[in-house]
């Protein structure tokens, strides 16, 4: 799917998805998309209820995905056949420059191998600026 400038998608996101949405965009370099958590949405990492936010990495913790991002922080995916890339969106992300082509999902920033206990969806407001 694409979306013209100035459209706006509201897409739901599983916890429990490593690469997820609702609503997958294609999209390609240049485009510029900004993403809006509306207010008081949580999900849940096995019995910690957090929002797009996420939490501090705990001391015991393996390091989450995108490292240097809090776990369960919201953060996008791009991806093509031989390219990808990750980033922190978190509650709000204003005008984030697309790098290459490729299709964009969203995930819960957590360990690789420790979604199967993640709980929740959280929606976000995604709207191509340019």
């Amino acid at each position: 799917m694409k979306l013209n400038t100035g459209e706006t998608r509201t897409v739901t996101i599983s916890a429990r998805d490593k690469k997820g949405g609702d609503v997958v965009l294609d999209v390609i370099p240049g485009e510029v998309y900004s993403f809006k958590v509306p207010q008081d949405q949580y999900w849940k990492d096995w019995y910690i209820n957090t929002d797009a936010e996420g939490y501090p990495k705990k001391q015991l913790f393996p390091e989450p995905r995108l490292r240097g991002v809090n776990y369960f922080c919201l953060c996008g995916l791009l991806e093509s056949s031989n390219n990808f890339s990750m980033f922190k969106i978190g509650k709000e992300l204003i005008a984030y420059e697309i790098t290459h082509e490729g299709k964009l999902y969203y995930f819960a920033n957590d360990f690789n191998y420790a979604y199967w206990n993640n709980k929740g969806t959280m929606q976000v407001e995604v709207t191509r600026d340019k």
